[in-house]
């Protein structure tokens, strides 16, 4: 596996970039704030912008590290800060990461998440070398699991109550792609 951080990434719509201090805003507004994001997530929507500003302040300290790998999606067209998407747990003996993303619901249903895991997928194998990446997907989020399957993802299994939200346990089905 290579070290190579959070390149910049270009696709056909989108940039895929290094989170900056001064996006915490627009992702706050976009996504962070918004229930209906964080619906498939173990998390509730932040509250507080000032909040959300010390975790991006985080996520671009940790670019230091060249397995921090998170990148923002940014539209070509007009600039606006769209999502989120990412690898982690990085597992380098065998090669192995997972992958999780987050889009603004304004973005939703025209495959421009399709177009970003694409382009990450691409970036993992072909640049970092990786082997393997997963995913795991709440029960239920069906538009996630539809944009795993469009990027070639088998689902592997059901992991039975793999989270926890506002009380109730929720199982999530596991998806994963080889580079073979």
């Amino acid at each position: 596996m290579k070290h190579l951080g959070t390149r910049m990434l270009g696709s056909e719509r989108i940039v895929l970039r290094r989170i900056e201090v001064e996006d915490y805003k627009q992702m706050y507004e976009n996504w962070a704030c918004k229930e209906e994001c964080s619906k498939y997530f173990p998390w509730s929507a932040v509250t507080d912008i000032e909040v959300y500003k010390k975790r991006v302040l985080t996520w671009v300290d940790n670019y230091k590290d060249d397995l921090y790998l998170n990148w923002l999606i940014v539209r070509k067209d007009t600039k606006e800060a769209i999502g989120i998407i990412n690898l982690h747990n990085v597992d380098e003996q065998s090669g192995a990461a997972e992958t999780s993303y987050i889009l603004a619901p304004d973005h939703w249903g025209n495959g421009l998440m399709t177009e970003a895991v694409r382009r990450v997928l691409q970036y993992a194998f072909e640049e970092l070398e990786l082997s393997r990446v997963c995913a795991d997907v709440f029960a239920g989020n069906v538009a996630s699991e539809k944009v795993l399957e469009k990027c070639g993802f088998q689902c592997e299994g059901v992991i039975k109550e793999r989270y926890e939200k506002d009380g109730i346990r929720i199982d999530a089905i596991l998806y994963g792609i080889h580079k073979s």
